[in-house]
């Protein structure tokens, strides 16, 4: 069946350019994460976020309708503002993302993408000192 779709994998389909880098779903994905992250991206001293080490986790593919959908995972980096105190520049992210299949590619679905969590690097164990805790 992933043949009728030109991809060998549905986990690869985020990552399908078609002719241009805007024609595929993965330009529509980052600009939703920075939407969704906007006031988690404010608290930081941080700019030029970035998606990072994505790895689809789960894919479920209705053929009813021609949507697949993903269960992603991801980190989103920032570079630190040097003129700046510390206050975070990196979030772990678990998302659900939905694609639609028409006119022989794979189109994003905005309202349906979903960040499940997400935890900057302010809030693990390991940013603080033992002494601080």
């Amino acid at each position: 069946m992933m043949a009728a779709f030109g991809d060998s994998d549905f986990a690869d389909v985020i990552h399908n350019y078609y002719n241009t880098y805007t024609d595929g779903p993965y330009a529509a994905f980052e600009m939703a994460v920075e939407n969704e992250l906007s006031g988690e991206i404010a608290s930081t001293n941080a700019a030029g976020f970035t998606v990072e080490d994505l790895t689809v986790t789960e894919t479920h593919y209705d053929e009813n309708k021609g949507i697949l959908n993903l269960k992603v995972s991801f980190l989103y980096q920032g570079d630190q503002l040097l003129d700046h105190a510390y206050s975070g520049s990196e979030f772990e992210v678990d998302a659900n993302i939905s694609l639609l299949w028409r006119d022989e590619k794979w189109s994003f679905i905005d309202e349906d993408f979903e960040i499940i969590n997400a935890v900057s690097d302010t809030e693990q164990a390991e940013y603080y000192d033992a002494e601080d805790i």
